[in-house]
């Protein structure tokens, strides 16, 4: 046998490892891209808590000529799923009040409005709730927006035990005070008709006035990106 056979060998062997190894895809490409592309968009928002400054999330009003008569809630939970349709069967997302934090300023008229029959009856039901069909985004996602982006909720407004198909339409902007924040501040509007027929509900002015027969809602709360 030759001597020189064996280091020929040798050498042979380390070219063949590295010709193969060049052609061996990178960790990158077997981990799905390169690392540095930016993260997908946020869709799932939560609301924050403690909410904007002294400003309460919720506000409601009845219109004139029994305007007088206002009040807002306290506190608000939620989150939501925005720009995508959820699984079949699975809602998108819900918000929240507990009527205890229902308040209209005057302690007579905090009683009246959580507990009396003909208004929130809330010893019967604790929370008012918005379940969320799914959300529209007319012009995109608003994760991937600086400016105020129109966004539609569809859903159901749930109150004494009843129920009521309601779209509401809103807008969500980029907090002014921390330029690249992640939060993004919801606000919306709506209106709930029928209050007697549908909830129970009797106004101000009684059964006879019809401005008491609806109200008008104000929503403005921050919302964050779930992780």
């Amino acid at each position: 046998m030759k001597k020189g056979l064996p280091v020929f060998d040798w050498l042979f062997s380390i070219v063949v490892a590295l010709l193969v190894g060049c052609q061996t895809p990178s960790h990158h490409s077997q981990a799905g891209g390169d690392p540095r592309r930016a993260p997908p968009i946020e869709r799932r928002y939560r609301v924050v808590d403690p909410p904007i400054g002294d400003r309460p999330p919720i506000r409601f009003r009845f219109p004139p000529p029994v305007d007088d008569y206002k009040g807002e809630a306290a506190k608000l939970r939620g989150e939501f799923l925005a720009c995508e349709q959820p699984a079949k069967g699975v809602p998108a997302g819900w918000f929240e009040v507990i009527v205890t934090d229902v308040t209209m300023g005057e302690p007579e008229l905090d009683s009246n409005i959580r507990f009396n029959v003909e208004a929130l009856e809330g010893k019967r039901f604790a929370t008012i709730r918005y379940v969320v069909e799914f959300v529209d985004c007319p012009a995109g996602n608003p994760g991937d927006r600086s400016e105020r982006t129109p966004i539609v909720f569809h859903g159901r407004f749930e109150m004494k035990g009843r129920s009521v198909p309601l779209v509401v339409n809103g807008w969500m902007d980029a907090p002014q005070v921390t330029p690249g924040s992640a939060e993004r501040i919801l606000s919306a509007g709506w209106r709930l008709g029928s209050l007697k027929e549908i909830f129970g509900i009797v106004g101000p002015g009684g059964p006879d006035e019809p401005a008491g027969d609806r109200m008008d809602f104000d929503l403005r709360a921050a919302v964050r990106p779930m992780e």
